[in-house]
């Protein structure tokens, strides 16, 4: 009977994730569909859930970097970052996420193997890095302020951006340790 009892609560937690994840990308691509393609503005979505860092998660986090408090965990993106990092502007400088990297962002945010501490000119900030789609010469990061929170959904949320950079340029200050893996799960 426990062992019942074990693999059901297994089961809920994991039905309790994937709901969330399905929630999660739903919103997201209402928010892509109305901002980006639709070019609407004016929508009444003003922000989505796109991800929650895990307890563990957090808590290796405030090894490094100051958090105020390791309870504090949900991951948003506004319309206002999403709408900054439309391709037909963050394209005039070769940053721009296309549609489909902006759709990842709630499978990405969900791998906290992806996870690195930007210490470069007192950033701290989290990232999460992965490929470009188009360019094995760039990667894409989802940088998040780690000292400044949103109150939305009941909770104090971290707010993501979206940025696209040179790969040399992170694997150097990887090296140089200005960035740094926060565990040893995974890589780029």
């Amino acid at each position: 009977n426990l062992i019942q009892n074990k693999d059901l609560e297994t089961a809920i937690k994991e039905f309790d994730k994937k709901r969330d994840l399905y929630i999660w990308q739903k919103g997201l691509d209402e928010l892509i569909d109305e901002v980006i393609i639709n070019k609407n503005y004016k929508h009444p979505l003003n922000m989505v859930q796109v991800g929650m860092l895990s307890q563990m998660t957090m808590k290796l986090i405030s090894k490094i970097l100051p958090l105020k408090d390791i309870n504090k965990k949900g991951l948003i993106l506004t319309k206002d970052r999403l709408y900054h990092a439309r391709p037909e502007r963050k394209g005039q400088y070769n940053h721009d996420f296309s549609i489909d990297e902006m759709r990842q962002i709630v499978k990405i945010l969900s791998d906290e193997s992806k996870i690195y501490i930007d210490l470069r000119d007192n950033h701290k900030n989290i990232l999460f890095i992965f490929d470009d789609i188009n360019d094995p010469n760039r990667l894409n990061l989802i940088p998040i302020e780690m000292l400044k929170t949103h109150k939305k959904f009941k909770n104090d949320n971290y707010i993501i951006t979206l940025d696209k950079v040179d790969k040399e340029d992170i694997l150097r200050a990887i090296k140089k340790e200005l960035i740094v893996k926060l565990n040893s799960v995974g890589g780029i």
